[in-house]
This record gives structure tokens, C-alpha cells and sequence, in this order.
């Protein structure tokens, strides 16, 4: 029967609480922020409406799992038995009990043998979001697992799906995708990001597209030599069929100088920190992208485990290879076999490091493929669609919406500035808007800065006035110098606040710009 009672409604959103008050919790005496309970009270809203408008009505579902799967001359636990349910918390466990039955056996046949997917009512398959076709395969779009998986192998006419085409099209559970940007449609760093020695003579590094970061370095025992490059966004022809999927823009890694290479350690690469060592461990991933560069060269592909501040050693995960690049666009995969993390000590910032070797000396920092890789060279390297899935097995590439991506990038990165603009930029789009507390011209600012997404740490935070001036605020006349206080104070993962004056202002209005970085 249809639910009867509705989700108590509560829309103001709040604020997330930090995660050291979700794990201390409240104090005596403490008095919860109303931020904090908006917060919650929002969420639980948001979690019930959520489990109403994706739940099935029992009938409907049983007929629906009874009907996806079927094996001939044999018989699995399953279909559940909703009938046990009876709306009370007994019946609720021995469902869920039944369910994990289920599921397990079949994840088993799967594994081990090949199953029948047959039905009989195409509108039962379709609740559960399983499609079958003879042509076009086997997938999952929509309905129950519509967040777990993807795509599609053809199957035979009389829709029989063996272990090879299951484990190709319905990889439960999987995730297709552990890669940010991959696409590269995130630039909140600007449309051109250029580094020249940044980290001193011989070593340019930092991060271009969201997520990803480059370096060119000369190597241990250097001179100090002149090194460089830049991330540029580089637009597709429309109409392109190199790339499939019309993608927007791909990435162009140039690198511009390289100064004289030292006798050791010298590298040019491209990485992306993947949030959490535990990613994939114990098991296989698939690497996929496709690559192309200004001159033939070869470049390498890598994935090691990091086990953060005061953890294990980093460990090379086996599978890494080497490939050849030409003018033209062309897609290459590679699997990896991710080691187990069994007995070893993660510390914070830990990750699974995904780099593209442009160059390397040796097997310092990156370990495999073994020796010397690539051309110690000048020239660009362009990448497009880079995608990281569970499996041996590559899936085809499927990009996430704008915004949900740059929601994730966010976690790392976060600028008040709108997306077409970059840092430092002369605008007053998205800048935060203060008025002194007494509206007096050299009264002292107060307020809490709100950041869109909890940030993976605590991050650094910068500013700038709205004429670009970094460390300055605008008053309504120019960008003015901080004289006591500060704009940026109490950071944590959620905001952070501001109380300050400027010298010499002639209005009671501030007004700055901001970036918070919380990348590795």
C-alpha cells in the first residue's frame, strides 16, 4: 500500500557541523548553533523524501526480482519473501536477511557459471532498471542500481548472458569512475595556468584543470636551471569523431622549458591524487584515456599507494606501462593489480596516485615501469577522457554532469569568483560584501564566510581585493591594506571568519575575493 504519512518538511539547508564535532558531539552545557540543527533537520527531510519517491511497492518488486533472474532445472533462495515483512521491525530484519541471501547467491552465479536473464514482462525488467536487448546488450539505466553501473556487451538473440558479458555490462557494486575531471571541464584556476620555477631554480609544480597536477624538475644535484610549463584548455572541433562523446575541451600539458637535467631524479609528469589508499586495494582497476602529443614520444602510466603522514612506505602497484604517442589522438588502457593494505600503518592524506610519466630518470619517485622513460624534451602532450574503473576490463567513458563535477572538485578546491574568472582576476562577481559594524568608514568588519562543500582538510585560504590586489580588501574606492585584525581567521573545513579594519578607507563597505585550497 502507498505511504500515508509525509516527510516532516524542512528546506532552510544549515550548516554541516565540522567532522571533529561530529566525532566529539555535544558538551554540557554547549548550546547547538541553529546553523547546526537546520542542518540536521534538513538532511532528515531530504533522507525520507528520498527513500518515498525511489521505494517500490512489495508486489511490485518481488515480481520484479522473481522475473530477472532464472535458472533452469535448478533454484536459489530468492525471490525474497516480502510476505515475512508485515511492517514490523522482526519481519523488516528478516527481509533485509533474505535480501543479502539473494543477493550474495547471485553475485556466486554470476561469478562461477554463466545464468539465464529472461522475462517474460518487459515492464518488470524495467522497474529494476535492467534493459536486455539483442543488439544493444545488457545495462543498468535507472531504477534500483541506477548509481552503480554502466554499460553494455552485446548479448545472443535468445538473451542468454554469459560470465563474460555479466561481468562486462553488470559489474554491481563496481565504481566505474574514481577519477575528478576527467574530462576536463573543471578549470576554476583559469583557462591557462603557467609555472616557472616555482618551487625554486630547476622545479616547476602545482595544479592546472581540478584535480590535476603537473611538474617539470630538473633532477637532484641540478644548477638551478630555467623550467616550465602550462596547463592550457583547449577546445574540441565540434563535429570531432577522434573523441567520441562530443567532450567540450581536452588538456594540453606544454611544457615550455627544461633547463639542464642533473645526474639523478630528474621527472615531467602529470598526476592526480586519489582521495583514500584504500582505493581498489586488494584488487584490479583499469586505467583508459586517450592521448596524443606535438611530436612522437613515449610516456609511461603508474599507480601507487600513498599512505600519508607518518604511514607505510608508498608501494608501486604492478601493471604499470609505457606507450607510444603520436600526432593523432589514440586510446590506450592498462590494468593494474592494487596490493593489499593488510598490516600497513595509513596516516592522514593518504591516496592512490595516478601519474602519467612525460619523463623519468630513474625510479625515484615513481618506481614502474622500471628505469628510464620518455624524452627529457620540450613540446605539449593533450589528454582527454581519463577514467579509472574497478575490473580488467575498461568501461566506456561516461562523463558526469558539470555541476556534480565541480561539486566534487570543490572538496579540493573553492573559489568565490564566478567559473569563467580566475584568481586575481579584476571582478566583483562573487565577492563576499561586508559593512562595518558601526557603519562608520574606519570601523572594524565582522563576519563568517561559508564555503559550498566540506573540504577534504583544513584548507588554506587567500584573498584578494576586487581590483586583484592579493591581501588587500576593497572599501568602495580601492583595494586598501589590512591594518588589524584579520580577513581570514578560525578556518576550519566548513568557513572561516573575518574581523578587520583597513587603513585609510573612505566607505563603511568591504569587499574581497577568496580561494580555499585543500588538495594534498
Amino acid at each position: 500500500m502507498p505511504f500515508i504519512e509525509e516527510p516532516p518538511k524542512w528546506l532552510a539547508p544549515g550548516v554541516e557541523p565540522s567532522e571533529s564535532k561530529k566525532t566529539e558531539g555535544w558538551l554540557p552545557n554547549e548550546r547547538p548553533p541553529a546553523d547546526y540543527w537546520n542542518w540536521q533537520m534538513s538532511r532528515v527531510y531530504k533522507v525520507l523524501l528520498e527513500l518515498q519517491e525511489k521505494a517500490l511497492e512489495n508486489e511490485d518488486l518481488a515480481t520484479a526480482l522473481g522475473n530477472v533472474v532464472k535458472r533452469s532445472g535448478d533454484t536459489m533462495t530468492g525471490p525474497l519473501m516480502f510476505k515475512d515483512v508485515n511492517g514490523d521491525f522482526l519481519g523488516a530484519l528478516r527481509f533485509i536477511e533474505s535480501a543479502f541471501t539473494f543477493y550474495h547467491e547471485l553475485r556466486a552465479r554470476i561469478e562461477s557459471e554463466s545464468i539465464d536473464i529472461v522475462s517474460s514482462d518487459s515492464t518488470n525488467i524495467t522497474a529494476m532498471g535492467v534493459n536486455i536487448n539483442a543488439s544493444e546488450g545488457v545495462y543498468i539505466e535507472g531504477g534500483l542500481f541506477a548509481d552503480r553501473i554502466k554499460t553494455v556487451a552485446p548479448v545472443a538473440g535468445n538473451d542468454v548472458a554469459i560470465k563474460a558479458t555479466v561481468d562486462n555490462a553488470i559489474t554491481v557494486g563496481k565504481p566505474q569512475q574514481s577519477v575528478m575531471n576527467g574530462q576536463f571541464d573543471i578549470w576554476q584556476r583559469g583557462a591557462i595556468v603557467p609555472y616557472a620555477n616555482n618551487f625554486g631554480g630547476g622545479n616547476s609544480a602545482g595544479y592546472g584543470p581540478d584535480r590535476f597536477w603537473g611538474q617539470v624538475f630538473e633532477g637532484t644535484g641540478g644548477t638551478g636551471s630555467n623550467t616550465g610549463f602550462q596547463f592550457e584548455r583547449t577546445l574540441f572541433t565540434r563535429g570531432q569523431t577522434d573523441v567520441p562523446g562530443e567532450p567540450s575541451y581536452f588538456c594540453r600539458y606544454f611544457v615550455n622549458a627544461v633547463g639542464t637535467k642533473a645526474p639523478s631524479n630528474a621527472i615531467i609528469r602529470v598526476q592526480q591524487q586519489i582521495e583514500d589508499v584504500l582505493t581498489y586495494a586488494g584488487r584490479k582497476c583499469t586505467l583508459s584515456f586517450y592521448a596524443k602529443a606535438s611530436t612522437n614520444r613515449r610516456i609511461a602510466a603508474a599507480l601507487t599507494q600513498q599512505f600519508g603522514l607518518n604511514g607505510s612506505p608508498d608501494v608501486p602497484c604492478p601493471g604499470g606501462a609505457s606507450f607510444d604517442l603520436t600526432t593523432a589522438w589514440q586510446k590506450f588502457s592498462l590494468t593494474f593489480t592494487v596490493p593489499s593494505i593488510a598490516l600497513k600503518v595509513v596516516g592522514s592524506g593518504n591516496s592512490l596516485m595516478m601519474t602519467f610519466v612525460i619523463y623519468k630518470d630513474d625510479n625515484d619517485p615513481i618506481a614502474l615501469p622500471s628505469g628510464q622513460v620518455g624524452t627529457y624534451a620540450t613540446g605539449s602532450i593533450d589528454f582527454s577522457q581519463i577514467q579509472l574503473n574497478e575490473g580488467d576490463t575498461p568501461l566506456a567513458f561516461r562523463p558526469r554532469a558539470v555541476g556534480e563535477e565541480l561539486a566534487l572538485c570543490q572538496r579540493y578546491f573553492e573559489k568565490s569568483y564566478s567559473q569563467p574568472s580566475k584568481p586575481g582576476d579584476v571582478i566583483n562577481n562573487g565577492a563576499m560584501v561586508f559593512v562595518t559594524a558601526d557603519n562608520a568608514n574606519n570601523g572594524a568588519a565582522f563576519g563568517t564566510t561559508s564555503f559550498s562543500v566540506t573540504k577534504r582538510t583544513t584548507p588554506s585560504v587567500r584573498i584578494w581585493g576586487i581590483q586583484g590586489n592579493e591581501g588587500r580588501v576593497y572599501d568602495g574606492d580601492t583595494d586598501r591594506v589590512v591594518d588589524s585584525g584579520k580577513v581570514v581567521d578560525w578556518v576550519s573545513d566548513t568557513n572561516f571568519r573575518s574581523e578587520f579594519t583597513v587603513a585609510g578607507a573612505i566607505t563603511s563597505r568591504r569587499m574581497f575575493q577568496w580561494t580555499a585550497d585543500a588538495e594534498f
